[in-house]
């Protein structure tokens, strides 16, 4: 009795690459190792994951044993679709139920994202956490441009990319610009999404990733862009207000309040950040303007 083996290769590419080529080139790699060799390989790589962490929790009621099995589950969920180039989307990602039917459409979301992939760095799993790191490195560049001509910010750095990003990003801002909430910088008055601290949160993790690590290059060439360009933005969209205190008004208090004064957390994410980008800054020798901006807005 004759089998055939089907063997399915799934690449990822760029938009200007040549994805055809990559799949050939990874057709001929698996020709190559074989079946058994790429086994191997996988068996290695799980039973490497596995020795990283490990959780044991038990309780007479079960719940704590119940919880493990989730802890479990979940870092099998991101071993197995976070080791690309990009994240996987927080809405199933491999294990959908309904083809591609995604209700929250293809963007990522950044709470459910970042929910994610936060408990990555306890469970010393950082190397999954890069796909989430590299996907916003990707969207820096085009994101500092729609801020730019979105919000009118002056500074070419500062960068927001507020709650939905995609994979690749927007470009500059050419819409209409409506009547602004804000003394100096282009909010809509009738803008639905106002929520700006999902980028303190993007930078809280370069940061955490330089904390597990410290790799001062990767502090240096990495995470320190992103960290001061997300001060950036917040150091323009704070402005004093008639007692002379900074303020971050209008912003939407994550879904719960829409254009608020001072929500809470915008508040604690650039007082977590703002030092973040102080220390790192000294450390690295640079921006001493940023530095005394940074501790004056505090």
């Amino acid at each position: 009795t004759r089998q055939t083996e089907i063997t399915a290769l799934y690449v990822e590419a760029e938009p200007e690459a040549d994805a055809s080529a990559r799949a050939e080139q990874a057709a001929e790699s698996f020709t190559k190792r074989g079946i058994s060799g790429f086994r191997r390989e996988h068996c290695q790589w799980w039973s490497d994951f596995w020795s990283k962490s490990v959780l044991n929790l038990h309780s007479a009621d079960g719940l704590a044993d119940y919880l493990e099995n989730l802890w479990y589950i979940h870092l099998y969920c991101l071993g197995s679709g976070m080791r690309g180039e990009l994240p996987m989307n927080f809405e199933n990602g491999l294990w959908h139920s309904q083809r591609d039917i995604r209700g929250w459409g293809p963007g990522y979301w950044h709470w459910n994202e970042q929910v994610a992939v936060w408990p990555l760095f306890a469970a010393n799993h950082l190397e999954l956490h890069e796909s989430y790191r590299n996907l916003f490195r990707r969207l820096l560049p085009g994101y500092q441009a729609w801020t730019q001509s979105y919000f009118g910010t002056q500074d070419p750095e500062a960068v927001n990319f507020l709650e939905v990003v995609r994979s690749s990003a927007p470009g500059p801002y050419r819409g209409p610009k409506e009547a602004s909430d804000h003394p100096t910088l282009h909010v809509p008055k009738n803008r639905g999404n106002l929520i700006l601290s999902s980028s303190l949160e993007t930078a809280m993790q370069f940061w955490w990733a330089y904390l597990y690590t410290g790799d001062e290059a990767y502090l240096r060439n990495q995470a320190y862009p992103m960290m001061k360009a997300t001060a950036l933005f917040f150091l323009e969209y704070l402005y004093r207000d008639g007692t002379g205190r900074y303020v971050m008004d209008p912003s939407d208090a994550h879904e719960t309040f829409e254009r608020v004064r001072n929500p809470v957390n915008d508040l604690a994410g650039i007082r977590y950040v703002f030092p973040a980008v102080i220390e790192t800054a000294e450390l690295l020798g640079v921006d001493t303007g940023l530095q005394a901006r940074c501790r004056e807005a505090l």
